[in-house]
């Protein structure tokens, strides 16, 4: 059941990580410039921001987590063949679209799965786990560049893409005991702290909107500083797993030493953004600036969840579903805006901005976890 809580998320990802790992190739064969590139990789985290609640909601109360994991690889699997097929870069869009449905409906069932089925001293590790499948779907992406795009061509890496989401409906049971609906609080779920909620919503919305350019433009600013395809494909991977071995220490140390997660989050973001503005340089300087943007300013979903879980034990996946929204809507904004910059003014701005907005970021999560510690106002009853 663990592996379905890796697996699943990890295909949800892959159609907008593949965008980033092979954009070199799509802007030979499709003429994807990186303003193009940003406008679909938003295509993709749209669909999930308008989609996220609802799905959360569908996943507690409706459908259960193996059900909802199961319909979420399929539709990985199909948006993943879909694009394989394109001959036109616009095409892409409405497989994007799908992608980004099947992203806001494995996302809250796997958290779901971990917040039922771990026990709560063991959480901080298992979210890390399924949250390092996320840029374990990175690093896939990257490794996918050396293997079989320099070799195969692009098209080959979104069909093996294909076939792993195709095992994730394989891995995922229809029914995992503690996670069904009958097992939740139904249709009365609701959230209890709405106004800090919504602060760290907004908070992580801008962190995810510095940390989605990684993915998407890591490849192409790597070549545009000199750093060959198989090369930077190669960093991207590497990259990863710095992200994924941060992302388990941290998971491990929240298990182990308690306390508020949520501060240790806004910590990692502030380190994450010195990375980012790292990579507005060259040469080794570059490189550096991406395993640190990778370790901090990438390693804290899994911590961040940990917090959100804490607070809202009785609806586990309507409130990361609520924070998720948050997520995507900034990988909406993140790479459009990066894209932009990036087509006007250059790379070595655009990291800098991205810099700047995961610093405020680290700052709201900050907000958002002393408001959650303050205790709730108490109703006098009235006479």
């Amino acid at each position: 059941m663990i592996a379905a809580a890796i697996l699943s998320p990890c295909v949800s990802v892959l159609p907008v990580m593949l965008l980033g790992a092979t954009s070199v190739q799509l802007a030979d064969d499709l003429h994807v410039d990186p303003a193009t590139l940003g406008i679909l990789a938003t295509t993709f985290f749209l669909a999930s921001a308008l989609f996220s609640f609802v799905a959360a909601r569908t996943v507690e109360i409706r459908l259960g987590a193996g059900t909802s994991m199961r319909i979420a690889a399929v539709c990985s699997a199909g948006a993943l063949l879909g694009v394989a097929s394109i001959s036109d870069r616009w095409v892409a869009v409405p497989f994007l679209v799908i992608a980004g449905l099947a992203n806001a409906l494995a996302q809250p069932a796997a958290n779901l799965l971990v917040a039922r089925r771990v026990p709560p001293a063991r959480q901080g590790f298992y979210f890390a786990v399924k949250q390092s499948a996320v840029i374990g779907a990175s690093m896939l992406a990257g490794v996918s560049v050396p293997t079989l795009v320099v070799h195969f061509g692009w098209r080959v890496a979104y069909v093996a893409a294909a076939g792993l989401a195709l095992a994730a409906v394989w891995v995922a049971p229809a029914h995992i005991p503690g996670t069904t609906p009958a097992d939740g609080p139904q249709g009365a779920a609701r959230l209890s702290r709405r106004g800090p909620m919504l602060v760290l919503a907004a908070a992580v919305g801008v962190g995810a909107a510095a940390v989605a350019a990684l993915p998407a433009f890591l490849v192409s600013a790597a070549s545009e500083i000199g750093i060959s395809d198989a090369r930077a494909g190669s960093l991207l991977a590497i990259a990863g797993l710095c992200g994924i071995g941060s992302r388990l220490a941290v998971g491990r140390a929240a298990d182990s030493l308690g306390g508020e997660p949520l501060k240790g989050v806004a910590a990692m973001l502030i380190v994450g953004s010195a990375g980012l503005a790292l990579l507005s340089s060259t040469g080794p300087a570059f490189i550096l600036g991406a395993f640190v943007a990778y370790a901090f300013g990438w390693g804290w979903p899994g911590l961040f969840h940990v917090g959100i879980v804490r607070h809202n034990r009785d609806v586990p996946s309507i409130a990361t579903g609520v924070t998720q929204t948050g997520v995507y809507i900034g990988g909406v904004v993140g790479p459009a805006l990066f894209g932009a910059i990036a087509e006007g003014r250059g790379f070595s701005t655009a990291w800098l901005v991205v810099a700047g907005l995961m610093a405020v970021s680290a700052a709201g999560i900050r907000l958002g976890a002393h408001l959650l510690a303050r205790p709730e106002p108490e109703v006098e009853a009235v006479a």
